[in-house]
Order: structure tokens, then sequence, then C-alpha cells
């Protein structure tokens, strides 16, 4: 059973685990190798180096680790898709984690992640956009460059930023071995993972509002090759003994239609076989209308050479 939280959005990080106490002992509970075991000594140096980041070198967590670890932390991370802005902005509880191009839609931010090249950012495939592309390259980067919040970007970029600090994929590659990273939000996953276990807190809530990654049968199928790394991240912090992950139910992220093997939809697979048929009829349809399309150009073409032929007839008036 899942529990609400006090502020009802998320679930309550201390139900996912009967108890919810981590033991000296614990290498941190994550399924399968999204956590580094090779060896005890290799897993508390990784550990110790992510501390130390997280306490103040490299920027991770700077100014929050003591009042963190005395309180349940929750950080939503904040995607463009709709539902975004059901995102618990009024509660100050919450950290505000955003990406993309979203940050002049949103009323408040704690942190900022912006992990591509810079040239690559508000760019477009279509042709005949690309100075509207460069002109919100532009804006956006100068934000990007002079706001107070705390911008993560790649090293090549933190000087130009007033708050830039570097984000550690060197720390988070050597954590999470698999480098399993197709998409921004894994990356923010990992890091909220691994500031959790550096920072020792007490628990840890992970929220993802307006993050879909929905699968498309046409069109850019982009989403259908980051959604299984977002999916394998928020197993990972399902699972973490001491944090818990909320998805709201709008979210298309970690349904199913069905217990596979065990449980059987047949009003889904009916009305899948009805989409069938349908679509058979639709292509018969335009078989028909095309075959009638080239009938009647042929009629117009025959009738326009006869109204000629009638017109022009020697000694005949029509």
């Amino acid at each position: 059973m899942v529990r609400g939280s006090a502020c009802g959005l998320a679930p309550d990080p201390s139900c996912r685990r009967q108890g919810g106490e981590v033991s000296e002992h614990d290498d941190g509970g994550v399924v399968g190798d999204i956590s580094p075991r090779e060896d005890e000594g290799g897993r508390h140096g990784a550990t110790e180096r992510a501390s130390g980041a997280a306490s103040g070198e490299g920027g991770v967590g700077e100014g929050h680790n003591d009042e963190l670890r005395a309180t349940q932390r929750k950080i939503a991370i904040i995607g463009t898709a709709p539902g975004f802005e059901e995102a618990p902005f009024a509660d100050e509880s919450w950290e505000i984690w955003g990406l993309s191009r979203l940050y002049d839609r949103v009323p408040r931010i704690s942190r900022w992640f912006e992990l591509h090249h810079w040239e690559n950012v508000c760019k477009t495939w279509t042709v005949g956009e690309e100075t509207a592309s460069a002109r919100a390259r532009e804006v956006y980067t100068s934000w990007l460059e002079t706001t107070d919040v705390p911008v993560y970007v790649q090293e090549a970029y933190v000087s130009r930023c007033q708050n830039g600090h570097v984000y550690p994929i060197d720390l988070i590659t050597r954590l999470f071995k698999r480098r399993y990273f197709t998409n921004t939000v894994s990356y923010l996953m990992a890091l909220a993972i691994m500031e959790h276990d550096a920072l020792e807190l007490q628990s840890t809530t992970v929220g993802l509002w307006g993050i879909d990654m929905e699968l498309s049968e046409s069109g850019n199928n982009e989403y259908g090759l980051q959604r299984p790394s977002l999916e394998y991240f928020c197993g990972a912090i399902d699972f973490h003994p001491s944090m818990a992950l909320y998805v709201p139910q709008r979210s298309s992220l970690l349904k199913a239609r069905e217990l596979y093997a065990f449980e059987f939809n047949a009003m889904f697979f009916k009305a899948r076989q009805k989409q069938t048929e349908v679509k058979d009829l639709k292509a018969k349809a335009e078989e028909q209308l095309a075959s009638a399309q080239q009938i009647i150009a042929g009629c117009t073409g025959a009738l326009e050479i006869m109204d000629w032929q009638l017109n022009n007839w020697p000694g005949t008036e029509v």
C-alpha cells in the first residue's frame, strides 16, 4: 500500500520498504548493476568521492547537505509534456529541477540542467526555421549565463554561467557502470540517487511531472530510444530502500495494459481487431477513390478533346 505524503502529492518514502531503515552494511539496495558491486572497497571509494562532491567539491548539493540530512528530501523533475504545470511549485518543501526550454514557463526553479552542447540547443531540423531557432538559442543561452539559479552544464560552459556548476559526469559513470544514459532525465535521476547516498539522507522522494516520452507509430522516434533508460532509473529509485518514486496517473510512464501472462484484456484485443478492420476498410476506400479519380481525370480529358472537335467541326455549329 502506498500512503500519501503530507502535501498529498507523492507517496511516503517510509512505506516503500518495511521498516524503511538502511543498515550500515547496506550498499544502496539498487537492483542489478545499476550501482557498482565489484567490491566493497570500490563501492565505498566511489561513495566517498561522491560525498566530497555533495559537500561542495564540484558543486553537487552545495549549501544543502546539513539541512537535507535532517529532512525528507523531495525533488520534482519537470519536463515539457502536458502535466508539468501540476508540479508542486507552490510547496517549498519540494526542490524543482528543470531542463530544456521550460525556464520561462515555470514559477519557481531550484536547479536547472542543460547538458547538451550549446550549439545544439533550440535546434530545428525544419528547413526555413533556422533563423528563428538561432534567435531562440541566443535568448536561452543568455538566460543560462545570467540567471541566479544554479545551472548544471558540461565543463566547457561552466565559466560562462554566473551560477554555473559542472555536472559530475565522471562520478556518475563510475557509480552507474552500465552507462545507460540516453536522455537528460536519466542523468538527473542518477544525480538524485548519488546525492541521497553520499549525504546519507533519511529519505528522498523523486517525482516526475511533464515527462511521458510517449511512443508513436509515426514521426520522430527519439523518445522510443530514450524511454527504456528513463524507466530503468525509475526502477533504481523505486527499489532503493530509502527512496521513493512518484509518477502522476496521467503520465504514460510505468503503465502496463495488463499483467503479462496472468491477465487477458478482452476489450483491448476486441478494440484492436476493430481498429484493423477499420484500417482495412479505409485502405480499400482510398484505393477505390484513387481509381475513381483516374477515371474522372480520363473522362475530363476526353470531354475536352470532344468539345474542341465539335466546336471546330467544318460547317457545323453547336
